[in-house]
């Protein structure tokens, strides 16, 4: 709050000048990089392509959006011609940064491989994270669990993504122009150019045949550091995963899956029965750790 007053007072003092501090470390320096891109297109190309899957990729037009950006997440659409339903997410975490693989369908719907991915294991470089295939991703792709990807961002010149399997000759490589904008794409499938969703959903019965029964707001948080949304649970079914996970009203969900809960909760409406998802939920006994496993749609009375 404190803090708030003083970025107040010093926006409403004549001849006051804020200097934004000089990143502290090679992740900050990539994450100044990565959001200097926010709102940015640019068109690209295949460098290197080992797999035999990887001429799909020859001689169509690439596209990569640095299309929506906070303070711990940043999303990068990646259009392939008419082919929408690649997304990198790229997120900070306590111990470094995340990489993930959001895969959708053109109706919206997830793809089976998804949100593999992994994390950094070091500091890296200002221009370069590289990111180690974790613990779902080898239980997803078993083949990938030596699979290391890396991220590139050279400003005013290139940005890169690229992909190297340890101990094969597996190899992917794509480039960006960063020299050459582009008109930004239409949003990858699966999102919108809108907002996640209306400021009150009900979960409590859901559009696809599951069931979570949960309802929630999506809510505004206004701080020094800028305004948030936040999805807060409002209701929770008697009976339901909601309420076997421990939910209550005015939990905040924070995570889904290590990913924002802004982003991730209105999919629960199209998850199928079994589907298991790992929340990060802040109430005021502090933050814990929730699984919700969605469950079928109970008996009509």
């Amino acid at each position: 709050m404190r803090r708030a007053m003083m970025v107040l007072c010093c926006a409403t003092l004549a001849g006051c000048r804020a200097t934004a501090p000089a990143p502290a470390g090679p992740q900050d320096a990539f994450w100044a990089a990565l959001q200097g891109l926010c709102g940015r297109a640019y068109g690209g190309r295949m460098a290197v392509g080992s797999a035999p899957g990887d001429t799909a990729f020859a001689g169509k037009p690439m596209v990569m959006h640095v299309r929506r950006c906070s303070e711990t997440e940043v999303q990068v659409p990646f259009h392939v011609g008419d082919d929408h339903s690649r997304t990198w997410i790229i997120t900070r975490t306590a111990a470094g940064l995340r990489l993930k693989h959001d895969h959708r369908h053109a109706d919206g719907s997830e793809d089976r491989i998804t949100q593999y991915g992994g994390d950094t294991r070091g500091s890296g470089t200002a221009s370069t994270q590289e990111f180690h295939a974790d613990a779902h991703t080898a239980t997803l792709i078993p083949a990938a669990v030596t699979n290391v990807w890396t991220v590139e961002v050279v400003p005013g010149a290139r940005f890169a993504y690229a992909l190297r399997r340890e101990g094969t000759d597996r190899r992917f490589r794509v480039e960006f122009d960063l020299t050459r904008p582009v008109p930004p794409p239409p949003a990858p499938w699966g999102h919108s150019d809108g907002d996640p969703g209306p400021a009150a959903v009900s979960a409590l019965q859901p559009a696809a045949p599951n069931w979570i029964g949960l309802g929630y707001s999506v809510r505004q948080e206004v701080s020094a550091l800028g305004d948030f949304r936040h999805v807060v649970v409002d209701t929770v079914a008697p009976g339901s995963p909601a309420e076997q996970a421990g939910l209550g009203k005015g939990d905040v969900i924070v995570a889904v899956d290590g990913l924002p809960g802004i982003e991730r909760v209105p999919l629960f409406r199209d998850a199928y029965p079994g589907r298991r998802y790992e929340l990060r939920v802040r109430r005021a006994g502090g933050a814990e750790a929730a699984t919700v496993l969605v469950a079928a749609p109970p008996p009509s009375p």
